[in-house]
């Protein structure tokens, strides 16, 4: 999953592929992505065996403290576990 704002320019659609989000703070600049659409794309990439990749903190700016984390990873996960998809979730962080 990656935001709008890295598709806006050819280049970032190039170098930053990926399931385009709008999060909040893409949508208060004017940025528009079909997120509904997005999760369906996700989950169906996961249960015909891709991978993805989701930073739950949905930013990618970096702070002094842990943001809260977004539910659409959870939900994502949880579409796939009722299509009775198995998969793997491999939790990691970044410091």
């Amino acid at each position: 999953m990656i935001s709008t704002q890295l598709w806006r320019t050819p280049a970032g659609r190039v170098f930053c592929p990926g399931i385009e989000v709008a999060r909040a703070k893409d949508l208060s600049r004017g940025m528009r992505a079909d997120n509904q659409a997005a999760v369906r794309e996700c989950v169906r990439l996961l249960v015909d065996g891709g991978a993805l990749f989701v930073l739950p903190e949905a930013t990618g700016d970096l702070g002094f403290r842990h943001l809260p984390f977004r539910r659409g990873a959870a939900r994502i996960l949880q579409a796939v576990l009722a299509e009775g998809v198995r998969r793997w979730v491999v939790p990691l962080g970044i410091h």
